[in-house]
Parts: structure tokens; C-alpha cells; sequence
């Protein structure tokens, strides 16, 4: 079985620091990569993913951060993202100005898709005095998925029940019979 690794990463306001810190952490992960090890990434990472979904300021914009970027085209989970796709949850509030954004993130490699249960950002002011809220994620453990030791045999299916299309759903529903069908007539034969 493949070892977890959960890192953790703060962001730094030095543009040369963050960018040698980016680096480490993107050699870091392709080493575990290779080793196809469940990466756990969390952190401060001071970037709204998608200002329109992480941010009320309409002049928010996404900035470069290649960490976000690596992570996006290597198909990491953003794990409240993948829970809440349509859910504003924002970590950090500012009420007197209706401010709201989300720069704090927990992360899962591919290998982990099918592990998470829960993600939520649960307000803070019970356990510290800070302003931010707490991002959390429940996983079920590794090695109680099955199937997860090659990510490459992985399939994962993602379904925007908000946005789908007339057709999207006529397609989804033919091969939810499809399957239904099939798993009713194995279930004859096992009768039989």
C-alpha cells in the first residue's frame, strides 16, 4: 500500500521566498508522485482558485501562483470544491464591508478521489480569536479504499446537477439504466 503524506504550506508575502518555497514543494510532490503516494496538501495559499466562486470583491482576480496551477493540471481535489461546487464558502469575512474570500485550501491527490466524506469551513471563534475560519476535511483512510494503489486505474465522475443540460441528463440517465439493468440481471442469475 501506498504512504500518506500530508504537507502543509503558508504562503509568503516575499515574492522570491514564496517562489523558492513554490518550487520545493513542486519537486517535493513529483518525487511522491513517482512513488504514487497519497499527498495530503493543505495550507494558507493566498489565492482565491476562482475569484467568481471564492471571493464577493468583483475585482478579484486569480493570480499566478504555480503551485495552484500544478496542482489544477495534475487533478488534485480541492476538497470543500468537490463537496460544495456550488456553495460560496468563504474563510476569511469582513461584515462591515461584505467581504468574503477563501485562500486557505485542503488538497488530495488523484489517488485519494474517491476518499473524501466531508469538507466543511466551521467558524473559529470558539477555539482562537482569530478572524479567519477553520477549512476541515474528514478522508476515509487509504488502505480501506479499494482500487487506489494505481491512480491510473482510477475513474472518477463528476456530476453539476445545477448546470445540466437537458441532453447531459437524457445521457446520464440511459447509462444509469444501463448499469441498473445490468446489475438486476446479475442479480437473477445469482438467484438462479
Amino acid at each position: 500500500m501506498a504512504p500518506t503524506r500530508i504537507s502543509h504550506t503558508i504562503s509568503s508575502q516575499q515574492r522570491n521566498t514564496s517562489r523558492s518555497l513554490i518550487q520545493k514543494q513542486k519537486q517535493k510532490i513529483r518525487e511522491e508522485e513517482k512513488q504514487n503516494m497519497h499527498i495530503i496538501l493543505l495550507g494558507d495559499f493566498n489565492e482565491n482558485i476562482d475569484p467568481h466562486d471564492d471571493c464577493t470583491n468583483p475585482t478579484c482576480s486569480r493570480k499566478d501562483n504555480s503551485l495552484i496551477t500544478y496542482l489544477l493540471a495534475h487533478d488534485y481535489i480541492d476538497t470543500y470544491r468537490e463537496l460544495h461546487p456550488h456553495t460560496a464558502g468563504f474563510i476569511y469575512t469582513r461584515p462591515l464591508s461584505n467581504y468574503g474570500s477563501r485562500i486557505d485550501y485542503i488538497w488530495i491527490s488523484p489517488n485519494l478521489a474517491n476518499s473524501i466524506t466531508k469538507a466543511n469551513i466551521l467558524a473559529s471563534n470558539t477555539v482562537t480569536s482569530s478572524d479567519y475560519k477553520i477549512i476541515t476535511a474528514q478522508l476515509i483512510a487509504p488502505q480501506n479504499l479499494i482500487g487506489t494503489t494505481n491512480s491510473k486505474n482510477l475513474h472518477r465522475s463528476r456530476y453539476d446537477f445545477i448546470n445540466t443540460t437537458a441532453r447531459q441528463w437524457k445521457k446520464f440517465t440511459k447509462s444509469t439504466n444501463i448499469v441498473k439493468a445490468t446489475l438486476e440481471n446479475n442479480y437473477q442469475a445469482d438467484k438462479i
